[in-house]
């Protein structure tokens, strides 16, 4: 029997999938949403360079909640707010599809336990299960992270941190909409409310998630983000960056114990040269007994005729690879299990440590 699939978004991560989808004997696809009205009526084959499918694009989500489906990879842009999928996902559940989402939802309890209740219940309703996965978030400190903790008999303090360097990005989208580049510093932080409070919500299930598994006896959060901007005109395969506007950002959130960082989660987006100690790809480090220390390279694939880049592979494989997992699951939210894990003196109640616990 073949797994009947709903993609949902076509953006550059979400054609990845689809391509999964169609080149894979053991999917079917049977629905695809899409947002850009360009993509409305076309066939889903067409979209991603690769035969009739005979699946047209629609941007109606009646169509989507009506197809007899198994499975929804649910690939849409980051929202503005933490809600802003909420609505959808919730629809989606309730009309008896799985859902495999990158937008949250990795351990939606540790940052609003109503949100949560929520989907739970929806998922429960159409005896179906939602998860939330992705590289960041979703596999770097949740399933990565985790494990390397098992292999230390102390663990004082865990790091993750994404660096991305968006150069090569040729969407302006990307570049100018998304990551907020090229206006002032005031300007950018002006702008940033949706942003902040979306990531805080995202990356805060991570670091609630790596609380709660190691048992880290946390005491609060702490914010830290900064921008970078730039002392010439940056040069990006999208446009130009003028000199004295942003051209990075760091954000991180720390669980702090005392004066100590306990756990840390850290993305670093940037355009032009990398200050000291940014390196593209992944870092996992660990202070304990051993000390770990991991540096995850992304490399673009060898022989493929797509121009996907590898954080677009490596961002839909944790998606696309759950799917018999999250179909095997009983109905509700889909936490990944772990085994021989560090597990520390205690964690406190997520409640207590805002804005992670809401």
């Amino acid at each position: 029997m073949t797994t009947r699939v709903i993609q949902w978004a076509t953006g550059a991560i979400g054609r990845v999938a689809l391509r999964h989808v169609i080149d894979s004997p053991e999917l079917e696809l049977v629905g695809l949403k899409v947002h850009n009205p360009s993509k409305v009526g076309r066939d889903a084959g067409d979209i991603v360079r690769r035969g009739t499918t005979g699946v047209l694009g629609t941007d109606d989500i009646e169509e989507i909640l009506a197809l007899d489906a198994d499975v929804v990879l649910h690939l849409p842009l980051n929202g503005e707010s933490p809600d802003q999928h909420t609505d959808d996902l919730d629809r989606l559940l309730r009309s008896g599809k799985n859902v495999i989402t990158t937008v949250g939802s990795t351990y939606p309890g540790a940052v609003d336990r109503t949100r949560a209740a929520r989907l739970e219940a929806a998922a429960r309703a159409g005896g179906v299960t939602l998860f939330g996965t992705g590289m960041n978030p979703g596999f770097l400190g949740e399933r990565l992270g985790v494990l390397l903790t098992g292999m230390c008999t102390q663990v004082n303090s865990l790091s993750v941190q994404e660096t991305y360097d968006c150069t090569p990005v040729t969407s302006p989208g990307f570049i100018y909409d998304l990551c907020g580049f090229g206006v002032s510093e005031e300007e950018y932080w002006n702008a940033s409310d949706g942003r902040r409070s979306f990531f805080s919500s995202l990356f805060g299930e991570t670091l609630g998630y790596l609380i709660d598994t190691l048992q880290m006896p946390v005491d609060r959060i702490q914010e830290e983000h900064r921008a970078v901007v730039a002392d010439q005109e940056v040069q990006t395969a999208a446009g130009a960056i003028p000199a004295g506007t942003v051209r990075g950002v760091v954000w991180q959130w720390h669980a702090m114990t005392g004066t100590e960082r306990t756990i840390t989660v850290r993305m670093v987006w940037f355009c032009g040269e990398p200050e000291d100690g940014w390196k593209d790809g992944w870092q996992i480090r660990i202070d304990g007994a051993p000390r770990v220390h991991m540096d995850l390279e992304w490399l673009d694939p060898i022989g493929l005729p797509e121009r996907s880049k590898a954080v677009q592979f490596a961002t839909a494989g944790p998606v696309v690879r759950a799917i018999p997992e999250v179909l095997a699951a009983k109905p509700g939210i889909l936490v990944p299990p772990t085994w021989g894990t560090y597990r520390g003196t205690g964690a406190p109640d997520l409640s207590t440590l805002l804005p992670i616990g809401g």
